[in-house]
């Protein structure tokens, strides 16, 4: 399970950091709850996915890196698993060299079903300052 879910991470933020949304809404369920201690609570898919579009429209490029020993992965019985890691993530923006915005934790709730893995519930936290400037 834990190689499954390190996978799953990994596709799934590559299509984040490639702004690639067709990849990126595969990993979802449509009810996903997303709480984040500074945007606050995220109650669809839907939302989510127009929140990412609009933040790849912005033009400054984010990449998500995991920090590879933070990564712990528990399964849920009847469900999934759960996923507790650390991640770093950077901008670039226009003109400019790629620099550090930060890093910070995070928990996403993976169901299992039907042979797939998908995100229900996600909690995005430790985000005292984010430089995307």
């Amino acid at each position: 399970m834990y190689y499954e879910i390190k996978k799953a991470d990994s596709t799934l933020f590559a299509a984040f950091n490639r702004c690639d949304t067709v990849a990126y809404k595969k990993f979802f369920v449509d009810d996903l709850e997303f709480y984040h201690d500074l945007g606050g609570l995220t109650t669809s898919f839907k939302s989510e996915l127009a929140s990412f579009k609009e933040m790849c429209a912005r033009g400054s490029n984010i990449r998500r890196e995991l920090v590879e020993n933070s990564l712990e992965v528990y399964p849920i019985k009847n469900y999934g698993a759960v996923e507790i890691a650390v991640h770093n993530f950077y901008h670039t923006n226009k003109g400019e060299k790629e620099k550090p915005s930060g890093t910070y934790k995070f928990i996403h709730v993976w169901q299992h079903k039907d042979g797939e893995w998908r995100i229900s519930r996600i909690i995005s936290y430790g985000h005292d300052s984010m430089k995307n400037d």
